[in-house]
Formats: structure tokens, C-alpha cells, sequence
């Protein structure tokens, strides 16, 4: 009797750990299916920047936080009693299933937070560097833009992916042409050079 059972337990784990995998494929087929079917551009965000010390703290955290989920795995893993190691496998499972269902949400989030924005502000910001981007599976390369905006915390980056010459020699400004994402972020529709008849969209 108890065999058919966890063989059934058996088929429903391995069920839902494909399951949620194959969710969150399909919700970036259909994403780019949107995109590609209604001609819909993402703009790029000027996203905030990390500043050393605070990536050293974030590592260290994620770090320690690994160790201690690694030695309370093993330690249960280690454990005699059947009904503890079920229970951890159940919950690694959890784990699994809700990463995965994450990641879609946040796919899904991320998307319909930028579509079909309308600009409400521009800014001229202090250059303070250019990186150039080599083309990879999630862009198609271009000038990484380093811009202070102090109203909004400092230091703020943009890729720009078709730069012109005035961008890779590093002026001193760049205006943006800005919109609010429709729950968080700033993102950017167009950028001009002051001073320099060159301007363009991201």
C-alpha cells in the first residue's frame, strides 16, 4: 500500500518542479510574443548604481545566509527519522516551485511596468562616466552611461545602445527626457548632448 502512494507523491513533485518551470518559460514566450506582435519598445531605466561597500555587504549577507541554509539542509538531511527528511525535501520543493513562480511574476511586473509610458520631465545631468557595452544575449551593446541626479540618491546608470560619437567622447551634461514607471523606477524615452546638435532615443 505505501508504494502506489509515494509513487503518486513521487509524480505530483516532480509535476509541479517541471510545472513551474514550464510557467515562467511560457510567460517570457508570451512577453516577447506581446512585444514583437504590437511593435512595443522597452525603454531603459536609469537604474540606481551600488556603491562598493554596499555589494561587499550584500555578498557577505548572501553568503552567510547560504552557509546557514547549506548546514541546516545537511543537518536534517543527516537525520534518522523519515518524517524529517520528507518534510525538508517538501520544503525544498516549496523553495523551488516559488523561485520559479517568482522569477514569471517578476518577468510579467517588470514589462508592464514600462510599457507605453508618457514622459513628464527632463533633466540635463552632471556625465561622470561612459563604459562601452559589448552586444549579449539580453542587449544589444552600446555606451553605459554614468549620470549624477542628485534629487534622486547620486549616482544613476542608462544604456544607450545606439551612441553616437558626442556620447562615447564623454560630454560634460546629458539631457534626458524622462517617465515614472507605473509602479517604481524612472526610465528613459530620449537623451540629447546640450550644446551639440545630437539627440536620439535609447
Amino acid at each position: 500500500m505505501a508504494t502506489p502512494t509515494m509513487s503518486r507523491k513521487g509524480r505530483w513533485a516532480a509535476s509541479a518542479a517541471l510545472g513551474a518551470v514550464v510557467v515562467w518559460v511560457l510567460v517570457r514566450w508570451w512577453l516577447e510574443a506581446q512585444l514583437d506582435r504590437n511593435g512595443w519598445v522597452l525603454p531603459p531605466e536609469l537604474a540606481s548604481t551600488i556603491d562598493p561597500d554596499t555589494f561587499i555587504q550584500r555578498l557577505v549577507a548572501g553568503s552567510v545566509a547560504v552557509l546557514v541554509v547549506g548546514g541546516v539542509l545537511w543537518w536534517l538531511l543527516r537525520s534518522q527519522s523519515p518524517r524529517t527528511v520528507s518534510a525538508t525535501l517538501w520544503g525544498l520543493l516549496a523553495v523551488w516551485v516559488a523561485v520559479w513562480l517568482g522569477g514569471a511574476y517578476s518577468q510579467w511586473q517588470n514589462q508592464t511596468n514600462r510599457l507605453n509610458l508618457s514622459p513628464t520631465q527632463t533633466e540635463t545631468l552632471r556625465v561622470v562616466g561612459v563604459q562601452l557595452t559589448k552586444p549579449s544575449t539580453r542587449s544589444l551593446g552600446g555606451a553605459k552611461m554614468y549620470v549624477d541626479w542628485p534629487a534622486q540618491g547620486g549616482l544613476r546608470t542608462v544604456l544607450i545602445e545606439e551612441a553616437s560619437e558626442a556620447l562615447l567622447r564623454q560630454p560634460s551634461h546629458l539631457t534626458l527626457t524622462l517617465a515614472p514607471g507605473r509602479s517604481h523606477g524612472w526610465y528613459v524615452l530620449g537623451w540629447s548632448v546640450p550644446g551639440v546638435d545630437t539627440k536620439g532615443q535609447p
